[in-house]
């Protein structure tokens, strides 16, 4: 044995006996009892840290006696924690024992039939102390028990979980952030800008959260948080269920500042609907209106189950005058336009022509300009657009009809969508619940409101310069010359609104029922007066939160929406053609990915076959699967099937004499 074994044995020799501290008994199994010099020795550092934490200082409590602990072992590379506690009692002695993180042995879980764990940070790290009040009471003292580890310390202490843990400070500004819908990411790196000795990971920012918004939800459900949410903030909303359960059916809900600024801003209401912001896959409608300042504003969000919008619009507003999106139409018809007209020389000038005629100022303008337009465009083409657009809509789109109307230029629906895209930022994904959507709603007022009001500052603030040309400012409409957010209700009007009536209503009604009608009557009203005792719950999930199926997209948390049909057309077209505003390339392979599938079998088929196997496309299945099956093999994308099916309509009219001959029916063709 050479002097590195004397060594060695002589550490072992101190650290053999093992320790029984008031009945908790250091184990030693895992030190070497008998030395063997055939063994060979474990190739790892053993340190002794008994001078480090040796010490005569009185601590005044028990928490700076852990404080003082924990920073010499956080100077030294190792965490400290509590091993056993005890506040003293009848025939119980004051104690606290305090060892290694890496103390102790892993215990499986009982239930667990296959271990999923397969590794640990326990080792059975012998290093122990003890802490204990000094006799008179006043001030503790610390004993090292062992000062021994059987591991190496750690040079950094990031993914240390004690290591990591949050202070109180840390918690309350981590909270602040997830309320304002800050990623996770930022909540970091700002953690770590305020302690450069923040050892925090990202996993623990993501419990964090996960935890903090457990806490606020405490013991309520999805909805009855929500209707607590909303009548904390006095919105105003409504809902409806589906005939045979308590899942939600259709749920909105305004902003009450939003309610007093569109009693201001009536004129026009951009309604749209956008798609991919809730787990629940539920499309939301949003309605936007413009200030007299020229600033958007939201007034209302609903998650509906059906839409009907068009027909909605008539019987809810059969007053108003429904326009429709001019920017969508035109796009619409190019698509048509770049499948339907030859050559493409031709596509630029016929598009042309289609915009003179949706701008025409008068009918007479616009029966000359249409007139022009047909005889430009073959008829297949023409038949759409007079068919699809001019016959049925064209007093909804055509300036020679809307412009009879008050719609402060508001012709297309950008407005509404830049509402999307600045609320989709604010979600961040689309795997929350609707209360985590309510929450990026109400952020999003707040800064719509707070950017208007500061605005109306400005303009009321400013002065402008004289000149010779006098304005007179009563001969503005009253739209451009309000500046403020207080409606024009008085309170004369709001005394007038009571419910006596429905009230002395309801008790006599409540009065007529038996015992199970004014139990089942009582419950109504219950949920009315207490909205946050409700038995409404979320439809299903669609969207999976946890985990990952082989395959899976990616983007099925994202809030991007998916390419539209004249995005697929663009980007088939041709480099060359100047005219294209070709999207990137990433449209074309949305969705063309291949679903890679588990084979567990696949080693059992001859290798040559593998690539035949792997290759196979597994579409949706949606009537269309042909379509789609070509269109991802050709590498567009099984959403581009309509395309396909467009150039296949296209080429069996093209020649169908020779396919009628080929089937031998014209009918088959």
């Amino acid at each position: 044995m050479d002097e590195s074994d004397g060594w060695w044995s002589k550490v072992f020799d101190d650290v053999r006996m093992p320790y029984n501290v008031d009945g908790f008994s250091v184990p030693n199994s895992t030190l070497v009892d008998e030395f063997d010099e055939e063994m060979v020795l474990p190739k790892k550092e053993i340190v002794d840290f008994s001078d480090v934490f040796t010490t005569d200082e009185i601590f005044e409590s028990r928490d700076e006696l852990l404080n003082w602990v924990r920073g010499i072992a956080m100077d030294h590379g190792f965490v400290v924690v509590i091993m056993r506690s005890d506040s003293g009692g009848i025939d119980r002695k004051i104690k606290l024992i305090l060892g290694c993180e890496r103390s102790g042995k892993y215990r499986p879980y009982k239930s667990e039939l296959v271990r999923n764990v397969t590794g640990s940070r326990k080792c059975e790290c012998p290093f122990r102390l003890r802490g204990r009040p000094l006799a008179n009471g006043v001030g503790w003292k610390l004993n090292v028990v062992c000062g021994v580890h059987n591991h190496e310390v750690a040079e950094s202490l990031e993914g240390h979980p004690y290591a990591g843990r949050l202070t109180v400070e840390e918690k309350s500004l981590l909270e602040d952030m997830t309320k304002n819908m800050v990623k996770p990411q930022s909540i970091l790196l700002t953690l770590k800008d305020h302690n450069v000795h923040n050892v925090t990971t990202i996993k623990q920012i993501y419990n964090a959260r996960t935890a903090f918004r457990k806490s606020e939800r405490g013991p309520r459900t999805e909805l009855q948080h929500l209707m607590n949410l909303m009548e904390h903030d006095n919105y105003l909303y409504w809902h409806r269920r589906a005939e045979t359960s308590d899942v939600v059916r259709d749920i909105m809900w305004a902003h009450p500042d939003a309610v007093k600024l569109l009693n201001l801003f009536h004129i026009v209401l951009i309604i749209d609907t956008t798609y991919k912001t809730n787990k629940y896959r539920l499309p939301l409608l949003e309605i936007a209106v413009v200030t007299s300042i020229e600033l958007t504003f939201s007034v209302a969000f609903a998650y509906l189950e059906h839409f009907g919008l068009m027909n909605a619009i008539q019987s809810v507003f059969p007053s108003s005058y429904n326009l429709l999106c001019q920017f969508h139409i035109a796009k619409n018809v190019k698509v048509k336009c770049k499948q339907l007209v030859a050559p493409s020389t031709l596509h630029q000038p016929v598009m042309d022509a289609w915009m003179s005629v949706i701008q025409s100022p008068t009918e007479v303008d616009f029966d000359d300009r249409f007139a022009q337009f047909e005889e430009l465009c073959p008829p297949t083409f023409f038949d759409y657009v007079n068919k699809t657009w001019i016959t049925p809509h064209k007093e909804k789109f055509v300036a020679a009809w809307i412009d009879r109307v008050m719609h402060l230029g508001n012709t297309t629906t950008n407005r509404v969508e830049s509402a999307h895209a600045r609320l989709k930022r604010l979600l961040q994904d689309s795997r929350g619940d609707i209360c985590n959507c309510w929450d990026a709603m109400n952020n999003l007022i707040i800064l719509q409101h707070t950017e208007i009001k500061a605005s109306f500052q400005r303009s009321i603030m400013n002065l402008g310069h004289q000149f010779n040309n006098r304005l007179y400012v009563e001969k503005v409409h009253a739209h451009w010359r309000r500046l403020t957010f207080t409606d024009q209700i008085s309170e004369a009007e709001c005394a007038g609104v009571t419910l006596h009536l429905e009230l002395n209503e309801l008790e006599r009604r409540f009065d007529e029922f038996n015992m199970d009608g004014k139990v089942a009557f009582k419950y109504k009203v219950r949920e009315l007066a207490f909205p946050n005792t409700t038995s409404m719950c979320p439809p299903p999930e669609k969207v999976r939160k946890k985990g990952s199926t082989k395959g899976q997209s990616q983007t099925e948390s994202s809030t991007k929406r998916d390419p539209s049909f004249f995005e697929y057309v663009d980007a088939m077209q041709s480099p060359n053609d100047s005219n294209s505003t070709r999207p990137s390339s990433s449209i074309l392979h949305t969705k063309t990915q291949k679903r890679k599938k588990v084979m567990p079998m696949l080693d059992q088929f001859p290798t040559v076959m593998h690539d035949f196997i792997e290759s196979v496309v597994d579409v949706a299945r949606d009537g269309n699967c042909g379509y789609r099956a070509i269109s991802a093999l050709l590498g567009m994308g099984e959403e581009s099937w309509p395309i396909i099916r467009q150039e296949l309509y296209r080429e069996i009219c093209y020649w169908h004499h020779d396919y009628a001959q080929l089937f031998g029916d014209e009918q088959r063709c």
